[in-house]
């Protein structure tokens, strides 16, 4: 009696075993993603996805100078592939506002659409940046091709804005 107890467990847990193994291997598979930054006194570096596939782009954002300077590594290649650069103390007009420019930066995902004929794809990610004195928020696209050959220098592009206070003015 006390064996055939013993055996059922077993069947049991092995049937229950086989059914998880199935279950796991035919599930969807997702990626796990993770989004990093770093903040020294002067300069920000956030990673930002730039496919689906688990490339990734990392940017630098200098805040004494106001611009972002990015790059896509290539795992394939082992080599950066892609470049971008944006000077958004432009974009935020920070001239006329005075005051000390106080800047911080963030990396989400996005999943913007390509505009119709466009044959390069916008990276899955989109770079925040928030600027304290103007109390505006803006978002930056990139775009993204799997190459091995180095391409040009390409400028992030203005996706959105919206003001998450009113301006101080000094």
């Amino acid at each position: 009696m006390r064996n055939r107890l013993v055996n059922q467990r077993t069947t049991w847990m092995g049937l229950g075993l086989i059914f998880g193994v199935a279950v796991s291997y035919l599930w969807p598979h997702e990626p796990a993603q993770a989004i990093t930054n770093s903040r020294a006194e002067k300069f920000e570096m956030i990673t930002c996805p730039a496919a689906t596939a688990g490339n990734e782009g990392v940017f630098v954002f200098d805040h004494i100078t106001g611009q972002v300077r990015g790059a896509v590594l290539d795992p394939q290649a082992a080599t950066f592939t892609a470049f971008y650069f944006r000077n958004v103390a432009q974009d935020f007009d920070l001239q006329n506002l005075g005051g000390k420019p106080q800047f911080a930066i963030v990396a989400g995902y996005a999943q913007l659409q390509n505009k119709p004929g466009v044959r390069v794809q916008t990276a899955p990610g989109i770079i925040y940046i928030a600027e304290l004195t103007s109390g505006m928020v803006r978002s930056y696209a990139f775009s993204w091709e799997r190459t091995t050959r180095q391409a040009a220098l390409q400028e992030l592009t203005p996706v959105s804005q919206f003001p998450f206070r009113q301006a101080d003015v000094q």
